[in-house]
């Protein structure tokens, strides 16, 4: 008797992109895992995989890059380091990417911008938290 579900191409590529998806958040620090969940609903598997890879490829910049972030393992990174970031460490990103050998067929204005959308999501559920902190009477 075979007990296997039968599933259609999509829900197989769902089902692999999340088994790929818990894979690179263990290398992400513990604050993207919020960031996955609050985004969930409103996003394809395959949309947060490419997150989840474009914050590897910011946050692997980071930890042999900056002097701070180099002090600690990326997971370990605090959701505060966003705070700290400036233009210029943005901006040296942006050449570093232009010189990163992984990014394959795919234009830098494109991948900034994939990746400052999603910091951007990240700051926005910051805020909402940090927003929850201080009105708690």
């Amino acid at each position: 008797m075979n007990t296997k579900k039968n599933t259609n191409y999509h829900d197989q590529q769902n089902v692999h992109n999340v088994e790929k998806m818990r894979a690179v958040m263990e290398t992400l620090p513990g604050f993207c895992k919020q960031f996955f969940r609050g985004i969930t609903e409103y996003t394809s598997s395959r949309t947060r995989l490419a997150y989840a890879y474009d914050l590897r490829v910011f946050f692997e910049y980071l930890h042999d890059k900056n002097p701070y972030c180099a002090k600690m393992e990326i997971a370990e990174f605090p959701l505060s380091l966003l705070d700290k970031l400036t233009r210029e460490d943005i901006e040296e990103y942006v050449e570093y990417l232009s010189y990163y050998e992984k990014v394959i067929n795919k234009s830098i204005t494109l991948k900034m911008s994939q990746i400052i959308s999603t910091l951007y999501l990240m700051m926005l559920v910051y805020e909402r938290e940090m927003s929850k902190e201080w009105n708690v009477n």
